[in-house]
């Protein structure tokens, strides 16, 4: 990983410890790869930005009934299309 400064700020470590991006070490931009690892660590436990819980919404299917609703649309009662 290559080491970034912008004035004073070392976004490499803040793009590591909020994960952003993942840590890799290579010659020779290895003086800091103790650092990154356990803010790696940290952010995992923490379960931040990246490893964040994310809640996955499965749609459920009502069976409707002699309702004339159109089942391609199981969460709003459209009127089907008529039959030519």
């Amino acid at each position: 990983m290559k080491y970034v400064f912008v004035n004073g700020f070392f976004v490499s470590y803040k793009l590591v410890a909020q994960e952003y991006t993942f840590v890799e070490s290579y010659h020779p931009n290895i003086t800091c790869c103790d650092t990154f690892l356990k803010a790696d660590q940290t952010a995992y436990t923490a379960q931040i930005s990246l490893w964040a819980p994310v809640e996955i919404l499965i749609p459920t299917v009502s069976k409707v009934k002699n309702t004339g609703c159109d089942l391609a649309y199981p969460t709003l009662c459209i009127p089907s299309s008529p039959q030519v």
